[in-house]
């Protein structure tokens, strides 16, 4: 099946500048019946049959001074069944600034082909959480097995650079998307994920870049992926105007350029009101940069506010103020670096769980979030997100490529100059759960006491405590006894207490929670024997199947490590008869290391078992290819869990 893509205007002349518009001549076909459908397709609880965007600039003066952009969506989309409905038959059109729908019509076909086109009057305006407005409208009458289709237009702003998403969680049988602007403004694209390359053609003195692809699987959600991230999209870029010239426009060393004068550039009264500032982040004489930075990001964070409705301010006023444009910021940070005398770079990445950074397409769409960088300390600071401090970044932004700008001197002249570098990740060391777990057994061998010391670093730490300083004291005392009943259930004795300060800005500090417990929850009998669940005191883990077959690569959110010693003091006059169920080594090598591994092993010393279990994930990308290699350590944590040793009475 193949769907008309463009109509007459490919063939049309051009009078005049104003009636060039290829999106006014495509319309749907007037009267049709349901697309056919396969056996496996009538199985699928929706299918979108086809999905249309076009992007058209086109000037609207012979003198080529002033443009317009359109952009046209044809959507259709078969539900097979009606619990599907609700999904896809309201639609929802996001409206810029200075943008407007020029055009709108949808319909229905019911499964014996009656066409009904809807009556589009009633269309409401909302403003989403992030102040996007969005035109939206319900389609009515839609009937299981029947189709949805609409078509609108809307005038864009100019797009200079973009991405268009050609993937979902239902299957798609066509994709079309076309990029039409008159022959002197070239754009570049490249298609991601195995999606075809665009073709690059010129008809009637028009650039027509085009991806067609079809056939296109549903992408669904899998453990240990970001699935937006290995979606097929396609990225485009403004490059040449070639009225000016073929020099290549938005490049890096551009946004180097713009990005210097924004952030980093200070005339001398800025820089003594920073110096002055400077002085409330409390340095001693001795601190490190480290202590240093530190103290700035604490400074910062707890002193001043960013406020949008702000449309400017300089230093003086954020100083004043002690608020700020989110440039403003950036700003103040990039000069109390420099008054305290340490190099800083600042970066722009992508959150690579949306999409990665590709180091070979130069665009800045890639250019959307940021950190600074500070070659001292090979740290970063991550100045707009709230639970990460000075050393620790969102795990989004690590083992990702990002624009890397720093301040040279040229003579007398400071410029700004970029490069594309990796942003490596913390090593698993930094991101560690370490638990260490002493047992005993009561003197009627009916219940265990055991005291337990849990120690919680880095990313493992931020994502689970940086909201505890904002909570009230029921919530804090909720999250830490989370901490013990992750391990020991049905506790009936407990002593529970947080050895670390947990505070605004989290420290470097782990987390330590130390608690002792008195449980019968791992101990069951049979006969003489006492059967003891070993494996239940490293907490649940998680289990990955392989009922299906896996289609993503590993992306983990972070390196970790866990580090667990038991030590069980065994009963007198019994003996453990299945010792070696204690012992695994499943580990992963690539290049000669070990880059994923779960091991445990034991001793025994003074009638004290002594377990020790290291788990590993050093390496957060590896390709589907060798998934069951990856899959097997992770089970091999759940598979621990199934310990139960045997003890019989000597």
């Amino acid at each position: 099946m193949k769907i008309l893509l463009l109509t007459l205007a490919l063939a049309t002349g051009m009078a005049s500048y104003a009636q060039i518009w290829d999106i006014d001549n495509y319309s749907w076909e007037t009267e049709r019946v349901l697309y056919e459908l396969d056996t496996a397709q009538f199985e699928e609880p929706a299918i979108k049959i086809l999905q249309k965007s076009i992007i058209e600039t086109n000037y609207l003066d012979d003198e080529k001074t002033q443009l317009e952009t359109r952009m046209m969506y044809h959507r259709i989309y078969r539900v097979n069944q009606a619990a599907e409905i609700s999904n896809y038959n309201r639609v929802y059109i996001p409206v810029g600034s200075g943008e407007e729908v020029l055009k709108l019509k949808a319909r229905t076909i019911s499964p014996s082909g009656l066409i009904t086109e809807m009556d589009l009057s009633d269309i409401r305006e909302i403003v989403d959480e992030d102040e996007v407005n969005y035109k939206i409208f319900a389609i009515e009458g839609v009937e299981e097995g029947g189709e949805i289709e609409y078509i609108y237009v809307v005038r864009r702003n100019f797009f200079r650079f973009g991405s268009i998403f050609l993937q979902y969680s239902i299957p798609m049988l066509e994709a079309y998307f076309t990029f039409i602007t008159p022959s002197n403004l070239v754009f570049e694209a490249k298609s991601y994920n195995g999606l075809p390359e665009p073709v690059d053609t010129v008809i009637n003195d028009r650039n027509y870049l085009t991806v067609v692809a079809d056939n296109i699987p549903a992408l669904l959600s899998e453990p240990f992926t970001f699935r937006s991230a290995f979606r097929k999209r396609v990225e485009f870029r403004f490059s040449y105007n070639t009225v000016r010239g073929r020099q290549k426009l938005f490049t890096y060393n551009e946004a180097a350029q713009n990005i210097f004068s924004n952030i980093y550039d200070f005339n001398s009264s800025e820089k003594r009101l920073l110096n002055r500032a400077l002085r409330n982040a409390n340095f001693s004489r001795n601190d490190t940069e480290h202590q240093k930075l530190i103290k700035i990001d604490t400074y910062i964070r707890n002193n001043y506010y960013i406020n949008a409705r702000l449309e400017d301010s300089d230093i003086r006023s954020t100083l004043d103020m002690k608020m700020t444009t989110r440039n403003g910021y950036l700003r103040l940070h990039s000069g109390l670096f420099e008054a305290a005398g340490i190099e800083s770079e600042i970066v722009y990445t992508t959150d690579r769980s949306e999409k990665l950074f590709d180091p070979d397409f130069e665009t800045w769409n890639y250019l959307s979030d940021v950190m600074f960088y500070f070659p001292s300390t090979d740290k970063y600071i991550a100045p707009f997100d709230a639970i990460t401090r000075y050393g620790f970044i969102p795990y989004e932004y690590e083992n990702n490529h990002g624009l890397f700008v720093r301040k040279i001197k040229i003579g007398d002249m400071e410029t700004g100059i970029g490069e594309v570098r990796y942003i490596r990740p913390a090593p698993s060391s930094e991101n560690a759960h370490n638990l260490y777990i002493d047992v005993a057994f009561t003197e009627d061998m009916m219940a265990n006491k055991l005291s337990l010391k849990s120690e919680i670093s880095g990313q493992t730490a931020i994502l689970r405590f940086s909201f505890y300083p904002f909570m009230d004291k029921e919530e804090q005392e909720e999250l830490i006894e989370d901490v013990l009943t992750y391990y020991i259930k049905n506790a009936d004795e407990k002593n529970l207490e947080l050895k670390t300060p947990l505070e605004y800005p989290l420290t470097y500090d782990p987390v330590i929670i130390e608690a002792d417990a008195v449980t019968s929850e791992f101990i069951e009998t049979a006969g003489d024997r006492i059967l003891f669940r070993l494996g239940d005191l490293i907490g649940r883990q998680s289990e990955l199947f392989a009922d299906k077959e896996r289609t993503m690569p590993v992306e983990n959110t972070f390196n970790r490590s866990y580090l667990r010693e038991i030590n069980l003091k065994m009963p007198d006059n019994y003996s453990i008869t299945n010792l070696d169920d204690i012992i695994f080594d499943v580990v992963t090598v690539e290049n000669g290391t070990e880059i994923f591994y779960f091991k445990s092993s034991y001793t025994i010393e003074d009638n004290v078992l002594k377990v020790l279990i290291s788990e590993a994930y050093e390496q957060m990308s590896y390709p589907v290819e060798k998934f069951e290699d990856f899959r097997k350590v992770i089970n091999a944590a759940a598979d621990f869990n199934k310990v139960v040793l045997v003890m019989e009475p000597v």
